[in-house]
């Protein structure tokens, strides 16, 4: 692969600064070229091998496997508003924490006559949420939504379960034919009168 010129090192920064807008980030670069040929030039330039490459190396810098994400929402999960406090229950950020855990900080400062009064409004990420994040991965929690037994079993008769098995399967049918077009004529087997 050969080396990328300044421009198109520039063209790709660019393009993910302006979240993959190929013709704005041509634009960035070329500021004299009209919108229409930024369009067409960006195109062929963002085909070309180097530039390509380029981009899918700096997307492979950019993704997080799911290891990392589990390990991040691990590390929320088991954060602790305890590694944010001094041995007097106040807000010490040179404590050592994990500033990752931090989900919004806010400090004012008061001048009084004689001293200064600093409050500290620390909010971390909601843990119950990553945890219940967490478990959805793991799967223990199966979200279940039960429409016509409120919860009873259902026990059918063959008869009926026949008659339950041709309705769903004319039912199927009507639903095929609909997404695929087809089902707009007036002979469709499901019937929409009111």
């Amino acid at each position: 692969m050969s080396k990328l010129s300044k421009r198109h090192k520039v063209f790709v920064d660019e393009f993910f600064n302006k979240k993959f807008n190929a013709t704005e980030a041509y634009l960035a670069v070329y500021p004299k070229s009209n919108y229409n040929s930024a369009r067409a030039n960006s195109a062929r330039l963002i085909a070309t091998d180097n530039v390509k490459e380029e981009i899918k190396s700096r997307l492979a810098e950019m993704h997080m496997s799911s290891d990392e994400v589990l390990k991040e929402l691990s590390e929320i999960a088991r954060g602790d508003i305890g590694d944010f406090l001094d041995n007097n229950l106040l807000i010490d950020l040179h404590k050592g924490g994990n500033t990752k855990l931090i989900k919004r900080l806010k400090q004012k400062t008061i001048q009084g006559k004689e001293n200064e009064i600093h409050d500290i409004d620390l909010e971390l990420y909601d843990r119950v949420k990553v945890l219940e994040d967490i478990g959805k991965y793991h799967g223990l929690f199966k979200e279940q939504l039960d429409v016509t037994s409120k919860g009873e079993s259902i026990n059918l008769k063959e008869e009926d379960a026949e008659r339950f098995d041709r309705a769903i399967l004319t039912l199927a049918d009507a639903l095929r034919e609909t997404v695929s077009g087809k089902g707009t004529e007036q002979n469709s087997p499901v019937d929409t009168s009111e």
